[in-house]
This record gives C-alpha cells, sequence and structure tokens, in this order.
C-alpha cells in the first residue's frame, strides 16, 4: 500500500489538454509502477482512483487486478503443478480425498449461477477483480436478493458457502485483501421453507404395503436389474437403518450369518465409487432380527451362492445400482400400493422410530441407538428425532414389539 503523499503524487493535472478541446485534464500516472495512465473529467475522481490503486497495490502491480472472475475460476488451462484457477484446486481436492465428487458438481453448480448474476447489465463473470472487489456494496445490493429469489434459507446458505469458499481462493492468490462474502452472510430465503423441522414418523401398515408391491428379483425386470431383489432391500434399510451408499457397498462379505450381524466399513456414491464412511462412528458392526437372517439367507441361495466379494444388490452386469433407481423402485410401490410416497432415507427414519420405542427410555438408550444409526454423537441423533422420546415413555418395549414383530418381509 503506498503512503498518502505517494497516492497524491499519482495524480497530476495538465491545462494544455482543456486547450485542445478535451474533456479530461486530471491523469493517474503510475507508470513506474507498471500500470498505464488513466485520465478522468475531475481531480476527486482521479484521487478515487489513485486511492484504490494504493488500496490495492499488490494486486494492481501483479496485473491481476484486469482478470476477470470467470478466468479466476477457470482458466481453461488447469497447469499441474500450479494453482492456476479455482476449478483446479477442487479438482486436486477429490485426487487428494479431501472432496467428494457429488460435491464438487455442487459447488460448480452454485459457481455458475454467481458468475452469471448481473451487476448494471453486467455479469459478475465478466467483471475484472477490480471491478468487483473494488466495491463490496454490490454484493449487498445485487448477490444477495439474485441468492435469496425463490429459495429457502438453507439453500442460499449452500449457495453461500460455494461464494465463500471461492473467494478463500481469491484472497489466497491475491485478488482480494479480504473475504467480503464472510461478513455478508444472507439471514433469510427469498421464500418460506413449508417444510416441518420435524421428521414424521413413518407408519408400519405404509412400510408393509410398500414391501408386498417391490419386486423380489425373480419377476420380469427390465433395465438391466433382474438380479436385485427390491423388496429385501427396502425390507432390509427398514431393519437395519443403513443409510442408501452404505447399503449399496455391502457385499457377502460383510454379512456373519452365525453372529446375526453385518459389518458397515465402507459407502459408494452416486458415481459408484467406493468411499469411506460418512462419519467416524458409521464404521460399526450391527447386529439384526432372525427374520432378516433368514431373508439374506435365502436371498444368497437365490444368487447361487455367489463369491463373498460380491455386491449383495447389483445389476445384471454385477455393478453397484444407481441410487435414483432405488427412488424410482420405491415411488412406484407407493403407487401400486396406494400409500403415500415416501424418501429411501425414510426407511432410516423407520429404524430409528422403532430403536427409540424399544431403547429410548432405557438407561444409556439414546448412545445405542446413535451407535446403530452411525451418528457422531448422541446430539446428533437427539436433534433428528428428539420429539419422538415423548411418545414411547409409558411402555416402550410393547411398541417396539408391535413395531418391530410386524413388520412382515
Amino acid at each position: 500500500m503506498l503512503t498518502k503523499e505517494e497516492t497524491i503524487k499519482l495524480v497530476k493535472f495538465y491545462p494544455s489538454v482543456l486547450r485542445k478541446g478535451r474533456t479530461k485534464p486530471h491523469v493517474v500516472d503510475a507508470r513506474k509502477h507498471g500500470l498505464e495512465q488513466k485520465w478522468f473529467a475531475t481531480k476527486e475522481e482521479a484521487l478515487n482512483y489513485a486511492a484504490e490503486i494504493s488500496e490495492n497495490f499488490t494486486m494492481h502491480t501483479s496485473g491481476k487486478a484486469g482478470k476477470t472472475l470467470r478466468k479466476i475460476f477457470d482458466c481453461g488451462q488447469h497447469q499441474p503443478d500450479k494453482n492456476c484457477c479455482y476449478k483446479k484446486v477442487r479438482r486436486d481436492s477429490i485426487k487428494t480425498g479431501e472432496l467428494r465428487e457429488h460435491s464438487f458438481e455442487n459447488s460448480m453448480r452454485d459457481m455458475n449461477f454467481f458468475l452469471n448474476i448481473k451487476i448494471d447489465g453486467k455479469k459478475v463473470g465478466n467483471m475484472t477483480a477490480l471491478e468487483f472487489y473494488s466495491n463490496p456494496a454490490q454484493v449487498y445490493e445485487w448477490i444477495v436478493p439474485a441468492t435469496q429469489k425463490n429459495r429457502v434459507l438453507k439453500t442460499v446458505k449452500n449457495y453461500w458457502a460455494s461464494y465463500t469458499h471461492f473467494n478463500s481462493f481469491c484472497v489466497l492468490a491475491g485478488y482480494a485483501d479480504h473475504n467480503i462474502f464472510r461478513d455478508t452472510r444472507p439471514k433469510s430465503g427469498g421464500k418460506e421453507n413449508t417444510k416441518s423441522d420435524k421428521i414424521e414418523r413413518v407408519q408400519r401398515d405404509v412400510v408393509e404395503r410398500i414391501l408386498e408391491q417391490l419386486p423380489t428379483g425373480n419377476s420380469n425386470q427390465l433395465h438391466g436389474y433382474k438380479k436385485c431383489n427390491w423388496r429385501l432391500a427396502a425390507f432390509f434399510a427398514a431393519q437395519t437403518g443403513l443409510r442408501q451408499g452404505e447399503q449399496r457397498a455391502l457385499t457377502w462379505n460383510d454379512v456373519d450369518f452365525d453372529l446375526r450381524s453385518v459389518a458397515v466399513d465402507k459407502g459408494i456414491d452416486r458415481y459408484g465409487k467406493i468411499n469411506k464412511t460418512k462419519t467416524v462412528k458409521s464404521k460399526r458392526k450391527l447386529r439384526f432380527a432372525p427374520v432378516v437372517v433368514k431373508a439374506l439367507q435365502e436371498e444368497y441361495m437365490r444368487q447361487g451362492k455367489p463369491p463373498k466379494e460380491d455386491l449383495i444388490w447389483q445389476d445384471t452386469r454385477g455393478h453397484s445400482i444407481h441410487p435414483s433407481m432405488f427412488i424410482k423402485k420405491l415411488a412406484k410401490a407407493a403407487a401400486a400400493a396406494g400409500v403415500p410416497r415416501i424418501t429411501w432415507h425414510e426407511l432410516r427414519h423407520y429404524y430409528a422410530s422403532a430403536q427409540l420405542a424399544l431403547k429410548g427410555g432405557t438407561k444409556d438408550g439414546i448412545w445405542k441407538v446413535s451407535n446403530n444409526l452411525g451418528h457422531s454423537n448422541t446430539v446428533t441423533t437427539t436433534a433428528t428425532y428428539g420429539h419422538w422420546l415423548n411418545d414411547y415413555e409409558e411402555d416402550p418395549e410393547e411398541t417396539a414389539r408391535e413395531d418391530q414383530a410386524a413388520l412382515r418381509y
């Protein structure tokens, strides 16, 4: 940063320019710092520009001031040994395991929206680093309302997190002196969230009627999923509470028929890539009811005693099934059964309700339920399902027996 005297010395006045009929006699001459001259009509405008150069001296003299935000986001070259742009840095994070593929896609979506927001008719992506960062008020005036529009607060926060991460890169790379998005987090969304904060309990009869409509793998299924026993998949989810990615990653080697347990130590993302579990606590061993063991044994025989490393739920080529298929099958079965549509994750909620009914009112009950669900701590369990606990205070064991014993496969 230049001193006040050095800044003032950058501004010069040339009366001869006026005599020649020109209207901009004031010039900011920073050629000795590697910058071009810039002319202004008034001394005030020239001094303001000189002050801007002084405040962002490093960015100006490094040549970064004129680089557009779109180029900062993606330079298109992606040099192997250089953090040349934000997109390249994020891709490298996938390779090191710091970032998952779907998180990368979400951040790219958010950033593409950000770069296409218009400020006074000009897209953010086409603005230079100097144009954007020299006027922080633009974030309040344009970026905040554009992001809030037709979005609930939770979604707005997700977008803002992507903006903030991008601008952290800009600070580290010398395009900005501070992250203006950390100070401008929106406090509200553009529309009201109509969804209840409290998770609704899935009724036993709804799950049963859906199970009745799901194919077992013996029926004539299309689209290369003849091997998959969808009824068992949904039944297993409702009886173990595994996350979909954890369940899709299960192999026969993970199941111990003698101990009536399954080892959960990995997950599959939407791209079929094997990853670690969501949290450290998600790596666990689960015991399940005899009816689940019997169903798994029958499925093992139906598949012709496959190799232990085979996936339990797979397509005809032996590959993992895309998560969207689980959602589609469940929706189709719900429609055929004439019951409200539920998501696959709601089968996990069903399991949680049964576990809370059995253990919620006992000593260390919440801790046991939290471990079974693979939550990082009991706070997560209580925050998610705490509103159900009072329902089970009178006779938790009786409610649990009704919930679990009546669920038929």
